[in-house]
């Protein structure tokens, strides 16, 4: 088994004004070659219960098109020049509940709105998580450029991914997950239709947690 563990991490916290902050979470992973796993531990060391997205990462609905292969998940940010793995929720697409007159079962259902909901592990004060996911999505081909956090609004009805067109010799990779103090309004259909200013703003206010891999 190869071992590998990252004692740097970074989070920034996206609300209605873009600003960078720090959080004492501690991130590290873990790549067993043998069984093809990508392990990566949250360390929540607040007094506080946080809750990280992970309607990516685990498929409630249908496991034989898993989320987490979407090429919309797999992007290339050109200020920074690196690779994202990115389970950041697409806020347009994200509901409190599935509907729709049209149901995807394919992968790529991740980009239609009413078929992903909001989905969420928590991570207690003081205790940590892992989460065991298939180590061969640092393989993956990024088709697509990053998004904008101002872009990511529930009032963007359609996100705009522009392909990739020439290769890029990014030798960075990072993954970056969301992560939560409040869900209350997620997972409320009233607030969905009836309070919506409120309901994106909450989608919004996430810690960015970004775990860098080494190539």
């Amino acid at each position: 088994m190869e071992l590998i563990v990252i004692l740097f991490f970074k989070i920034n916290m996206f609300a209605n004004n873009i600003q960078e902050t720090t959080c004492p979470l501690e991130c590290s992973y873990e790549i067993d070659s043998v069984e093809n796993n990508l392990f990566v531990q949250i360390t929540n060391n607040t007094s506080d219960t946080l809750f990280l997205f992970d309607s990516y990462i685990t498929d409630y609905k249908y496991n034989n098109h898993k989320l987490i292969t979407s090429e919309y998940l797999y992007r290339y940010n050109r200020q920074r020049n690196i690779d994202i793995i990115s389970f950041i929720p697409l806020l347009p697409y994200l509901s409190p509940y599935y509907f729709g007159d049209v149901i995807y079962i394919g992968n790529n259902r991740i980009i239609h709105q009413g078929q992903v909901i909001w989905h969420f592990l928590s991570i207690p004060p003081g205790c940590n998580i892992t989460l065991t996911l298939p180590s061969d999505i640092l393989s993956y081909s990024h088709t697509y450029y990053d998004i904008s956090n101002k872009q990511n609004s529930l009032f963007n009805h359609r996100l705009k991914f522009k392909k990739i067109k020439t290769s890029h010799q990014s030798n960075k990779k990072m993954i970056e997950f969301a992560v939560y103090k409040n869900i209350n309004l997620l997972s409320d259909t009233e607030a969905y239709y009836n309070d919506e200013h409120e309901y994106n703003a909450q989608g919004k206010n996430y810690f960015k947690l970004e775990l860098f891999i080494d190539n």
